[in-house]
């Protein structure tokens, strides 16, 4: 077997859900888990390239991720409400239809799991997590007397830090 065989292999297919303008709003818009919704077109030739790896994904993510496919042809109503100019075009949804990424064109395997795996299932820590982790970041005497670098601020530290030498 090949590299690409091993890379694939094991892994399981499942169908995408099928949606349409009419089960649109009932599957994505409030749907409690993220979405991947593949936009695709008859007669495209990179939508039927990405058929099976849209299939692979479903499996993947079965449980975690709902994976869906929409025919543009067909559905008129979410193309033009997501400004859809081309198929294949994958829209990624965090839960309650937060769009937070959109693909253009065919793009392969990683791609599309790096979308996931880092936007979509990846969650935010939340307020407690962030204090604590803002009070250990900051440099202590026995961390500066060990010799031991204080750990960087985050992009939301700095912000806050540059808000308050301006107040």
């Amino acid at each position: 077997m090949g590299f690409l065989g091993n890379l694939f292999k094991g892994k399981k297919k499942l169908q995408p859900l099928h949606i349409t303008d009419a089960n649109f709003h009932d599957e994505v818009v409030m749907s409690d888990v993220p979405v991947v919704l593949d936009v695709w077109g008859t007669n495209c030739a990179p939508c039927e390239q990405l058929a099976p790896l849209v299939m692979e994904l479903a499996g993947e993510y079965d449980g975690r991720v709902k994976v869906c496919e929409l025919l543009a042809d067909k559905n008129p109503k979410t193309v033009l409400r997501y400004k859809i100019m081309g198929t294949p075009t994958v829209l990624y949804f965090k839960p309650r239809a937060q769009l937070v990424e959109r693909v253009s064109g065919f793009k392969g395997w990683l791609y599309h799991t790096e979308i996931i795996d880092t936007d979509l299932l990846t969650a935010a820590a939340p307020p407690a997590t962030a204090c604590v982790a803002k009070e250990s970041a900051a440099p202590s005497d026995e961390a500066s007397e060990g010799g031991q670098k204080a750990k960087p601020m985050s992009k939301a530290e700095k912000a806050r830090k540059r808000k308050k030498t301006t107040a």
